[in-house]
């Protein structure tokens, strides 16, 4: 979580707003997700209008857990989580969320796509005539392919860091609402989007182009 000395963390307990200031940490070397808890002077519960409980961690080899039901029956408030429970939600909740941050980013690159592609067919007869006239002045087919090339790349971007802005600012109140954490999100993986979404645009486009660039002026009158 990135914490440090000094730190303030708020918690909401039930309608109240408490603020803690941290002053002591202790490194937990567990296996599991969970490797953290927070501990608060005991003189703080005044100032909390919440029903108290008592926690207790214990740990039990595999051969005692048919005990537990004796215990239960001699403490029937007694509410009992294993780690393996709490670390299973905890880990569910987050695939959860990386899934829907994922699955929004895949979504915002195939309606980018399906809208490049239509503008592709909607507007080929107009590359067309453009590349025609832009040849007829004098500049080579090579040229007119770089031209489209950069336009194609500047559309690349535009999606590219679009379908990323949207993933970041959807994690971003996932996280805040969900855990009240900042979101600090895996920027290979990003870059890596961008790229991808960068190098299937571009090629599609210049493939697009390529055939938009078999025509001339004389065909173009003819065809008007």
């Amino acid at each position: 979580m990135g914490l440090q000395i000094g730190d303030r963390l708020t918690f909401f307990v039930g309608q109240q707003e408490i603020a803690f200031t941290i002053a002591a940490s202790h490194v937990y070397g567990g296996a599991g997700s969970i490797t953290f808890w927070v501990q608060m002077p005991p003189a703080a519960l005044a100032y909390i209008d919440a029903p108290k409980y008592i926690m207790a961690s214990m740990e039990l080899p595999k051969d005692k857990w048919s005990q537990l039901g004796e215990l239960w029956k001699k403490h029937p408030t007694l509410q009992m989580v294993t780690m393996k429970e709490m670390t299973e939600r905890f880990d569910a909740n987050l695939a959860m969320l990386t899934d829907v941050v994922s699955s929004f980013a895949l979504l915002i690159s195939l309606l980018a796509g399906i809208v490049i592609l239509s503008s592709i067919h909607a507007l080929e007869s107009e590359e067309k005539r453009k590349n025609s006239i832009i040849m007829s002045f004098g500049f080579s087919r090579k040229t007119c392919l770089m031209l489209n090339v950069f336009e194609w790349v500047i559309t690349a971007l535009t999606a590219a860091f679009g379908s990323v802005a949207g993933a970041y600012f959807a994690g971003l109140m996932v996280y805040q609402s969900q855990f009240s954490l900042p979101y600090i999100p895996d920027f290979i993986w990003m870059f890596a989007t961008v790229a991808v979404i960068l190098v299937l645009v571009v090629g599609t486009g210049v493939l697009a182009s390529r055939r938009n660039l078999d025509t001339s002026i004389r065909h173009l009158m003819a065809e008007g």
